[in-house]
C-alpha cells in the first residue's frame, strides 16, 4: 500500500495475518452470511432503497453520485443502524476527505490533501 494509505488509515484487515486475521474474517462474515443478508439485510436495503428513491420526486440528479451515495450509506447502515441522517452526512464527508487522501501525494502541507486526510483521521 502507497505510503499515504498507511500514514492515515493505520494498519487495518488488510495487513493482518495468520489467527488475528481468521477471527476477524470469521466476524465479518457472520455479518455479511447467507443467512443475516437474507433475513436482516435485505429488507433493510429495501426500505432505504424506497425512501431515499422517493426524495427523488421532481428533481434533476446526477445518478452517478447518488449511486455511490447510496451505496455508501447502504455500508454505513448495516454498521451503524440507528444514526440520525446529519450523522450520516457527516460521516460521509469525513469518509471522502480520508478516501481522497488515501491516494495523495504524502507531503504534509497545508492545503494538501494529505494534509487534510491527516487531521481527520487524528481527529
Amino acid at each position: 500500500y502507497p505510503d499515504s494509505m498507511r500514514n492515515i488509515l493505520g494498519t487495518n484487515i488488510a495487513e493482518v495475518h495468520g489467527a488475528t486475521h481468521k477471527r476477524i474474517r470469521g466476524s465479518l462474515l457472520s455479518l455479511i452470511g447467507p443467512t443475516s443478508v437474507k433475513d436482516r439485510l435485505v429488507p433493510e436495503v429495501d426500505e432505504f432503497m424506497r425512501s431515499y428513491l422517493d426524495n427523488w420526486d421532481g428533481k434533476i440528479i446526477d445518478l452517478q453520485e447518488k449511486t455511490v451515495e447510496m451505496s455508501f450509506f447502504i455500508s454505513l447502515k448495516a454498521v451503524v443502524e440507528n444514526e440520525p441522517n446529519s450523522f450520516l452526512e457527516s460521516f460521509k464527508a469525513t469518509f471522502d476527505k480520508m478516501a481522497i487522501a488515501t491516494i495523495s501525494l504524502p507531503i504534509k502541507f497545508p492545503g494538501t490533501n494529505y494534509y487534510r486526510g491527516l487531521k481527520v483521521s487524528m481527529s
